[in-house]
Order: C-alpha cells, then structure tokens, then sequence
C-alpha cells in the first residue's frame, strides 16, 4: 500500500470500491487538496451512460465530502489515557445537509480531479464546509454540505 492511501485509510473509514480519494496534495488546519482519478473499470461506468461513460454526480460529491472528513480526521480523535495507556478515541463525520450543489463539466473514464475541501465555521457539534472538483483548470462541480459528528460504532464507547 502506498505511503498516500494508507494516509486516507488512517483518516476516514471508506475503502474501495466506495473511496473516491487517491491522494492528499496539501493540507492544512482549514483546507484540504486531495486528487482522483477515475479508471475505465470504476463499477458504476458499466450502467451509467453505457457506451459514453461519464462519473455520476452524486459520486463527485462523495469525493469532495471524503476530502473534507480527510481534513476533519485529525480534529475528530482525542486521546485518553485508559489503564495506564494512551487510547485513540475516533468520531466520524456524517454528512446532514448539502446545498448550493452544481454540476458543469462532465467528467470520464480516465480523468483526474482535484478537489478542494474548505471549513467554513463550526460548533461543538457540526461543521460547515465548501468544496469545489476541478478537472484540469476548469470547475466540474462546487458545494456546500454540513457534516454532524458520531461516535464511531467501533470505538469503546465509554
């Protein structure tokens, strides 16, 4: 495994066939760049415009929102002290709301985006960002979502 998906693997919990994020190209406390770029053998091509394949726009979002849980891992855990030892404590980031969603280029088999992640205010419980996915230079799609953070179902709940 590479040095950048076990990056992603350490920071959300989605795995192939539902991880839509290849790379982290920059980080910080407020943004986030991820890339991926979409093969000719993605599961959804084979009934999404068969014969003119083109990557569902509720899968670009997907991509946008895990680059914004990517950004939100390291706020999202704390460390206890359990017996005597350090203890990561894991809370995820479930999306509640999208808004402001648009779609205007079309993105193919083959074609890297690179999306762009920002945190637009927070509460205790809640975090606003936007995103936009560009392919190349030009704007595929940009939105707006809210995510509510969960106790991790995995994690000891105490």
């Amino acid at each position: 495994m590479s040095q950048e998906k076990a990056e992603i693997y350490a920071a959300i919990p989605h795995r192939e066939p539902f991880l839509f994020v290849d790379k982290v190209l920059e980080r910080n406390d407020e943004k986030i760049v991820t890339e991926r770029t979409f093969t000719e053998d993605e599961y959804f091509f084979a009934g999404h415009y068969p014969g003119s394949p083109i990557v569902p726009g509720v899968i670009l979002c997907e991509a946008a929102m895990q680059s914004g849980a990517i950004l939100l891992a390291e706020k999202l855990q704390k460390v206890e002290t359990v017996d005597g030892e350090a203890v990561v404590k894991k809370k995820l980031p479930v999306v509640v709301k999208m808004t402001d969603i648009r779609f205007r280029q079309v993105v193919r088999p083959g074609d890297t985006v690179r999306m762009t992640a920002e945190l637009e205010f927070h509460t205790s419980m809640a975090y606003q960002m936007k995103a936009s996915i560009m392919l190349g230079d030009l704007l595929a799609a940009n939105l707006k979502f809210v995510v509510m953070v969960v106790q991790d179902k995995n994690e000891d709940k105490n």
